[in-house]
């Protein structure tokens, strides 16, 4: 559950949506930043801020971002799937309430992208397996990481302890040729 929890964390998901700014960039999605923050409603100071990380994008961001560079949700929120969007979005849906033709419309448009996502299935699914595999690397590359970090604490310690020891040996040594003496 760790692993889950890690990749659903604020700052995994704020992780990939600087990726995907960085996909949006490299695929010439947009010409640059500041008409990218533009696109996403946001002022270009915070959105230097959320790149450098010292802010998070918020969820408003994100879905700019899915709608309008094609960014897949389930990859930006879940670590699911490829990094853009293999089958049109769904239909956008603003409920009108169970009986109204409207609500009837988006039902029968809803059956049909459900009816087209079966098809990709089978894609998805291997995308899926290899980001499960991604995401369990990274996992342990940051265990890995704070072990390390761990380790390096614990040798400064044990440095510290043996000045420490070879210090009151010397003062334990010092003191028995004083009383000698």
């Amino acid at each position: 559950m760790e692993l889950y929890d890690e990749i659903l964390s604020k700052g995994r998901i704020n992780d990939r949506f600087i990726e995907a700014v960085y996909l949006a960039l490299n695929n010439k999605l947009v010409s640059d930043k500041t008409t990218l923050a533009e696109a996403l409603k946001c002022k270009p100071a915070k959105f230097s801020e959320i790149l450098n990380g010292r802010m998070k994008a918020g969820i408003d961001m994100a879905a700019y971002i899915c709608e309008y560079f094609d960014i897949s949700p389930d990859w930006l929120l879940l670590s699911r799937g490829g990094y853009f969007r293999t089958t049109p979005a769904p239909p956008i849906f603003v409920s009108q309430g169970p009986g109204t033709p409207e609500y009837f419309q988006h039902v029968q448009a809803y059956k049909e992208y459900q009816k087209n996502q079966v098809s990709h299935k089978a894609d998805i699914m291997d995308d899926t397996k290899l980001d499960t595999l991604i995401a369990l690397i990274k996992d342990k590359d940051l265990t890995i990481r704070e072990q390390a970090t761990e380790i390096g604490r614990l040798q400064e310690q044990i440095r510290q302890l043996t000045i420490e020891k070879e210090k009151r040996a010397l003062d334990v040594a010092t003191s028995r040729t004083a009383d000698v003496g």
